[in-house]
């Protein structure tokens, strides 16, 4: 497998992207690049090509303190020392012998003591600070690798696992496992160190790295000698303080719907993906090999074990969560001003907690809008139960705007107000995502046609249908499976959710007509449209719009019809309903056909060679086919050359 292949591995994950059925062809792929500027000095070879990304930049281990300039001389030893290990380095390299790497112990010993020397020689230099930054972050880093590779020498290993019971085997399911704790829960931690070197070790002691305002009661804390080939364990209890920090994303936005860019909590987790886990355990140990002898550690994230669903064992770091989830549905409401003076809002609570708990739930609403009941008296005996509860919400004085409906659980003191939920795949981590319970309420002047029956084919990540049917319209959703037995006829209009032609094989399979430019074709028996048959959506529009482009010449190529759509004032009708809602109902509910729509022919001269149509004669006019077309016809231009089907005419 090559590494393009490799890399479509993972974007095919992105379904509604339609990447799913993309293949790549074996081999390799070969992208070049040239060296357009550089602030070092060109090392460009004889061809006028670069050898690597690295021209110029020096990279050895003495390059370190070449980086200093001027100010080396604070530190005079630190060249010498940094080309001696990097000696030592190749000389662990050398050693290494295919799957046994344990003859590079002794030289990677010497490289960890030479690197903890160089560290100390350098906090105690008069290097300006923003120097002795930088060579301690670098050093640092080859710290943390240089003890990766001699725990890897020596065969040691660790782990630390969240268990209920010492000894517990096997691992329970995912659901009975502790993978979350909340503050005032105690739970336990057994850490288990494993000396699979030839060597005896000396274990200076084993602790857990916990957040500020931590306790922990450890089973073994004294210096002991762990023989080739045994292990050493050690308990610890711990406790969660009530004000300790969850396990969230340090990167937030208080409203997504009005801001584009994150707002970053801790600056020094800026360059990764997600905070650190909270919970690390870390053992420091001492060895001796011929002439060689050092201190080394070793760290683990703890984790806790669980079966999932195919009784395989996995892993997923400890995290820390409310003791309630709170998550209130739907997320978004559209409330129209002439029909929406009541809605339903849907709150589900989930326990954290291992014990039977109590609370009180209730509404925060806009002024003058109540809810019935006031609260629910909520009551929870074990971790993971989930109740739900439904507020019928009374609203009065509906005036176009925004508004927010918030749910707040009240539990021994606490307030809760957000939810959580496990974002996880097997290949990527795994992570929680919290959101607010709360409701954004869109409250819009609009008028929908209540006997408009929609049918609704689903897209990737739609939420459309729940708007259409908060505003009163009939909808009424299509499984993508049961497209070629249901009788589609009985829709005054279909619509195709977001991405659905890429995320929905039977939609493809079902409806392509006329090659890959149509997205979408709806059988329909044939009717005769009256005008004024198809209501429109908005009040006050004027017939004689037109959908589609048009030239300054008037129209023209093939199938240019007039169509008497309410395209009138869209922007002052849809402004608080959301993206998607203008381009959905823009074209889907209109005026009907006007009956004495007649099609000009352009005044451009004919094709050569191409008879002239007859003209269309005037009179009612039958709907065969309903097509939804991309956003750019193939074909010639301003010519939709995809849609070719006949039309009857009456005299």
């Amino acid at each position: 497998m090559g590494y393009v292949q490799f890399a479509m591995q993972g974007l095919r994950h992105q379904l509604s992207q339609g990447a799913a059925n993309w293949t790549i062809d074996p081999g390799d792929r070969f992208t070049f690049y040239r060296l357009v500027d550089s602030v070092v000095p060109s090392t460009l070879g004889k061809g006028g090509h670069e050898k690597s990304f690295f021209d110029g930049i020096d990279t050895t281990w003495p390059g370190l303190a070449a980086g200093l300039e001027s100010q080396e001389k604070k530190v005079p030893r630190l060249r010498a020392e940094l080309a001696g290990i990097a000696k030592l380095v190749e000389e662990a390299a050398a050693s290494a012998n295919g799957s046994d790497a344990s003859a590079a112990t002794a030289p990677l010993m010497k490289v960890v003591a030479a690197l903890n020397r160089v560290s100390s020689e350098v906090r105690g230099s008069t290097l300006n600070a923003a120097a002795k930054i930088d060579v301690l972050t670098r050093i640092a880093d080859k710290q943390q690798q240089a003890e990766t590779a001699l725990n890897l020498a020596l065969g040691v290993s660790l782990s630390a696992d969240v268990t209920s019971k010492v000894g517990q085997h096997p691992a329970p399911k995912e659901a009975d496992a502790q993978t979350t704790v909340s503050p005032g829960q105690e739970f336990l931690v057994a850490v288990t160190f494993h000396n699979g070197s030839k060597l005896p070790l000396v274990i200076d002691h084993i602790k857990l790295e916990v957040p500020s305002g931590w306790n922990t009661i450890s089973g073994k804390t004294r210096p002991e000698t762990v023989k080739a080939g045994d292990n050493l364990h050690a308990n610890f209890r711990l406790r969660v303080p009530q004000n300790t920090k969850y396990t969230r994303p340090y990167w937030h936005r208080d409203d997504p719907q009005t801001e584009a860019v994150n707002h970053v909590d801790d600056e020094k987790y800026a360059t990764l993906p997600f905070p650190p886990p909270a919970l690390r355990a870390r053992v420091e140990y001492a060895a001796a090999a011929g002439d060689a002898a050092m201190k080394n550690g070793i760290s683990t994230v703890v984790v806790t074990p669980f079966l999932d669903d195919a009784a395989k064992q996995r892993t997923r770091p400890l995290a820390i969560v409310p003791a309630f989830s709170v998550m209130l549905e739907p997320g978004t409401q559209v409330i129209s001003t002439h029909d929406g003076s009541t809605s339903i809002v849907a709150v589900g609570v989930t326990s954290n907690l291992p014990r039977p708990v109590q609370g009180v739930l209730r509404l925060e609403l806009p002024s003058g809008w109540r809810s019935d009941p006031a609260q629910f008296n909520v009551a929870l005996k074990m971790r993971g139960e989930k109740q739900d509860f439904q507020f019928k919400v009374l609203t009065t004085g509906l005036q176009e705007g925004r508004a927010t409906v918030r749910a707040v659980l009240e539990s021994e003191g606490e307030k809760y107000s957000e939810g959580y939920t496990l974002v996880t795949r097997e290949d990527l981590g795994s992570f929680y995502y919290y959101q607010p319970a709360w409701q954004r309420v869109s409250i819009v002047d609009v008028q929908a046609p209540h006997d408009l029956k929609v049918g609704y084919i689903m897209g990737a990540g739609d939420d459309i249908p729940t708007v259409l049917k908060q505003v009163g319209m009939d909808v009424t959703p299509i499984p993508a499976e049961k497209i070629a037995s249901e009788d589609l006829a009985k829709y005054q209009t279909i619509v195709l959710g977001i991405r659905a032609y890429d995320t929905q094989k039977e939609v493809v399979a079902r409806f392509r007509l006329c090659g890959r430019h149509i997205g979408c074709a709806i059988q329909c028996q044939h009717r005769r449209l009256q005008r004024g048959q198809v209501h429109s959506l908005f009040r006050g529009t004027e017939p004689g719009a037109s959908f589609g482009r048009r030239s300054s010449r008037g129209n023209s190529g093939a199938g240019r019809f007039r169509l008497s759509l309410s395209q009138h004032h869209h922007s002052a009708r849809f402004r608080w309903m959301g993206a998607g809602a203008r381009a959905l109902l823009h074209g889907q509910v209109g005026r009907a056909f006007y009956s004495p729509a007649v099609v000009s022919r352009s005044g451009r001269r004919r094709a050569e060679g191409r008879p002239a149509a007859r003209p269309i004669w005037p009179g009612n006019l039958h709907l065969c086919r309903i097509c939804i077309l991309p956003a750019v016809a193939r074909g010639r231009p301003r010519c939709g050359a995809a849609v070719r089907q006949s039309i009857e005419c009456e005299r």
